[in-house]
């Protein structure tokens, strides 16, 4: 059989993030208590929490407090985002490094103090001092979970029939074994972008996932002089853990003759796993997974047991001892009949099914140019982040944060339209039309705003009834500003960059559609920047940061 070697070259960003099909579920790590040093009491470190919090990005929470030294003028901060070192007497953050790039953090000594050493994936070494071992052991295993829990923050790739000119390639070479090769520099920069380049074609063609069955094979460069096994090997996990929170599909594509897929399984699961902890991983991910591209190349309909087969040849892989064959063989594969291609062209939400009662305050925002299209913009938009559990409205309180949210998408919209056709109104003039907004419902009720407001320690203004509405209009107003960059960072991790500049760039269009078909988004994005297109681009990319 023909050796193909992929190509690695830049990162396709065309996905648009819709999601097909059974997705398969797993769990993530529950929110843990803040862990505080040993010679701390609680109310010191709510003292040093409420000191702080101002300095923290929107949305980062406080997970660990520790000081420093024993003066307490300096204490180590751990967030679910950062460590960060906070100076008490100057009240500002001295120094901060991301945790998403932890790979290790333990204790260590000398004849100065106790630290916990972190090594990050750039190969770099952080020394964090603290008063002793005690402190230095919560401060790792701070640093070292928050680290973990960062690698959760990712989206999953699922099988979506798309135009793709690199899986038409693949075809048109003809069925062969796929080799990826990931490099040393690629584990210790935790990039798994050029791996998933490689592995998205085969979740974009049914008849590419077809030819690819069991016929991928992964190898780890740049480790032949390291003594331990690639599992055993910090970086290396964490950069597989990474990579199969984003493509979990191993059992259905990795050459069950070659050892790839069980340096894949043993780097996810704990060193000294458990027969219980790969049944659990099998069973709730990998399995599921596997069933999801077996339906998506239609190889599971009905005529066949290909799916039994290959969860037998999966176990047997797992099971059996060096030399022996995986058994039972795979059923041999007819290529499915041609049939003409499908209009791809999305249906237009229905603003009512999307947004309920809020969709009747679309009609009350300053209008655009082409007003059904905007609208539809933000209904997309808003199915975006429903669909990720942000946007919910069963209670009053939340239905205050929903008509907030609508505020701060029609902010992004507007100030868009700005960048990239001048029209509209730029952010030093710009102004939230809150008080559209107050009223009864399905406006925000200022009763239920003052309740928000009294909840959220970041709003000072004073709420006074005998002052008319102007303080719901100002809360509103707050309340949006601080929803503008959870839901732009929100919606450019679910769409990606690429299609999330496109969907706002085509807004511009008469007849626009959404969500915005991947051959467009490939068309705009593979295209040279310049002029207002490239202006707006660069707008965008510090939106929500």
């Amino acid at each position: 059989m023909p050796q193909t070697q992929l190509k690695l070259t830049r990162v396709d960003m065309a996905h648009d993030g819709r999601r097909e099909g059974v997705r398969p579920g797993i769990s993530t790590p529950s929110a843990q208590r803040m862990l505080i040093g040993s010679a701390l009491d609680p109310m010191g470190a709510g003292v040093i929490a409420l000191a702080v919090q101002p300095l923290l990005r929107t949305g980062e929470r406080i997970r660990a407090i520790v000081p420093e030294d024993y003066s307490q003028s300096r204490f180590h901060v751990v967030t679910q985002q950062r460590c960060i070192c906070f100076d008490r007497r100057q009240n500002t953050i001295a120094a901060a490094f991301e945790v998403r790039t932890v790979v290790r953090a333990e204790l260590a000594q000398d004849d100065l103090s106790h630290r916990a050493d972190v090594e990050c994936s750039t190969g770099s070494f952080v020394e964090l001092r603290t008063q002793g071992p005690d402190d230095a052991r919560i401060l790792g295993t701070a640093v070292l979970r928050a680290g973990q829990e960062a690698l959760h923050d990712v989206e999953t790739l699922v099988p979506a029939e798309s135009a793709d000119r690199r899986a038409d390639s693949m075809i048109a070479s003809g069925p062969g074994r796929w080799s990826v090769v990931v490099t040393r520099d690629q584990v210790r920069a935790r990039d798994v972008s050029r791996v998933l380049q490689a592995l998205t074609p085969m979740l974009r063609n049914p008849l590419l996932a077809r030819l690819c069955l069991e016929s991928v094979v992964i190898t780890v460069d740049g480790y032949d002089e390291v003594d331990q096994e690639l599992w055993e090997i910090a970086e290396v996990r964490t950069f597989v853990q990474h990579l199969d929170l984003q493509f979990p599909y191993w059992f259905y594509f990795l050459d069950k003759e070659e050892p790839g897929l069980l340096a894949v399984v043993r780097g996810v699961l704990p060193v000294d796993f458990t027969a219980d902890e790969i049944g659990e991983r099998l069973t709730s991910w990998w399995v599921p997974s596997m069933k999801q591209v077996t339906q998506f190349a239609g190889l599971d309909d009905g005529d066949t047991d290909i799916t039994d087969v290959m969860i037998q040849r999966s176990l047997s892989y797992l099971r059996r001892a060096p030399g022996e064959p995986v058994t039972p063989p795979l059923p041999a594969i007819a290529e499915p009949p041609d049939e003409p291609a499908p209009d791809d062209t999305p249906e237009p939400l229905d603003p009512v099914a999307v947004m309920g009662d809020l969709a009747g305050l679309l009609a009350g925002l300053p209008p655009a140019r082409w007003p059904q299209q905007q609208n539809g913009l933000l209904v997309f938009f808003w199915s975006v982040l429903k669909e990720k559990g942000r946007l919910r409205q069963q209670t009053q309180v939340e239905h205050v944060r929903a008509v907030a949210s609508l505020l701060a998408l029609h902010k992004l919209r507007t100030l868009f339209r700005f960048q990239a056709f001048g029209e509209g109104e730029a952010e030093g003039t710009y102004s939230f039309p809150s008080a559209d907004l107050v009223g009864a419902y399905p406006r925000a009720e200022p009763f239920w705003i003052g309740v928000h407001a009294g909840a959220d320690a970041t709003f000072d203004a004073r709420i006074d009834t005998r002052d008319g509405t102007s303080w719901a209009v100002e809360a509103l107003n707050d309340l949006a500003d601080g929803q503008y960059d959870e839901l732009v960072s929100a919606l450019r991790r679910t769409l990606k960059e690429n299609a999330f500049f496109v969907t706002l760039w085509m807004s511009g269009e008469q007849d626009a559609v959404y969500p915005v078909p991947d051959a467009v988004v490939s068309e705009v994005a593979d295209g040279d920047l310049d002029g207002s297109l490239a202006d707006a681009w660069d707008w965008l990319v510090d939106q929500g940061r």
